[in-house]
């Protein structure tokens, strides 16, 4: 008995202090837990992370593109532009309450960058307090050591002030 209520003490204690991270469509995981989630999380960290699936597919690599469409749904079709764009964070960006860590590649060929900027634009437009990294020299994922120390500090130091 005493077992069980320690283990509920510990979760009641740190279930006020969970930050959600993701990488890409991890990020929009993350982001979408905030979205449903808001009293239960403090804060979102995402790198790369997918927040405008229409801005994806018109803006991701050409490479990609019938792929993703394939996978996805067509974006030219009417009715799935439709349901692609209340799918996605952009939409409800505006519902967000908790802080955000948003790290992107400004060389990204899968999720454009302009999507992760115009995200960010929108988040502060409406008061969310959001922390922000854009490497010039990175794409989808930050693999240059010092590009993913700077973000490691950052998280870290997001990660301080979001649970507190």
């Amino acid at each position: 008995e005493s077992i069980k209520r320690d283990i509920h003490n510990i979760v009641a204690d740190t279930a006020s202090r969970v930050v959600v991270m993701g990488t890409s469509y991890g990020g929009y995981l993350a982001l979408a837990a905030l979205h449903a989630f808001p009293d239960r999380l403090r804060g979102g960290i995402t790198l790369g992370a997918l927040t405008d699936f229409v801005g994806f597919l018109e803006g991701t690599a050409a490479y990609r593109r019938d792929h993703r469409r394939a996978e996805y749904g067509d974006e030219r079709d009417p009715q799935t532009r439709a349901r692609l764009a209340a799918s996605s964070p952009l939409r409800w960006v505006h519902e967000l309450k908790r802080p955000l860590l948003m790290a992107y590649g400004q060389r990204d060929p899968r999720i454009p960058p302009a999507t992760a900027a115009r995200f960010i634009a929108a988040a502060r437009e409406t008061g969310t307090p959001v922390w922000s990294i854009a490497a010039s020299d990175e794409g989808h994922w930050f693999e240059r050591t010092e590009n993913r120390r700077a973000f490691d500090v950052l998280a870290i130091q997001f990660l301080r002030a979001a649970t507190r």
